[in-house]
């Protein structure tokens, strides 16, 4: 099992992650240009799972056209997975806060709270499975993703919590803190992922 404290290290101790990652958060402010971002975050799914190597790769090296392509495909997933449980939370906490007349107050919430941590295991399942063999139609097993997402959960949990008080500190910022906090959720994934593949031997 990979250490998240180690994993953040080699990820932030890299030269030059800086500019790549500044790129990406900038983008992410765009719409539509935003599937730039999207795109390279996927492809860099794709490289850390072939190639064992944390590094961001150089955005000079991949085509913008492919990358928009992958940020499409990013975003379906993501909006599947991600921000349809999130969505799910939300209405069913609105539907609750309504029904107790708001006498529960935060406590109406809680089913909102529930689904911000159960979103990011799916979005990483689903995400995965699409990188492991290539085949975009493997991000939509809804059997596989929910057995990935309850199978590493637990040890997802420091990083959904990193990701969240990144993304609520940095709210004005929220590009570059969703840009951030995915390629490091994305990198410590990926390393779980492959630790617990039969038949491979992590190299994180």
């Amino acid at each position: 099992m990979p250490n998240f404290d180690g994993l953040l290290r080699r990820l932030f101790g890299q030269s030059g992650w800086a500019p790549k990652a500044l790129l990406g958060g900038a983008l992410c402010f765009v719409p539509v240009v935003n599937f730039l971002a999207f795109g390279y975050l996927l492809e860099y799914a794709f490289r850390v799972k072939a190639t064992h190597e944390l590094d961001l790769p150089e955005w000079s090296e991949l085509g913008w056209s492919d990358l928009f392509f992958r940020g499409l495909q990013f975003a379906a997933i993501f909006l599947a997975t991600f921000l349809g449980p999130l969505l799910a939370g939300w209405l069913a906490s609105g539907i609750l806060d309504m029904l107790t007349f708001g006498m529960l107050g935060y406590l109406a919430y809680a089913p909102l709270g529930v689904m911000a941590f159960i979103a990011p295991p799916l979005f990483l399942a689903s995400l995965h499975l699409y990188v492991r063999d290539g085949m975009f139609a493997d991000a939509w097993n809804l059997r596989q993703t929910l057995r990935l997402a309850m199978m590493l959960g637990k040890p997802l949990l420091i990083p959904i919590l990193a990701f969240w008080g990144l993304m609520a500190l940095a709210l004005p910022l929220y590009g570059f803190a969703f840009f951030l906090g995915s390629w490091v959720l994305i990198a410590y994934s990926t390393a779980l992922f492959v630790s617990v593949s039969p038949g491979h031997q992590p190299s994180f």
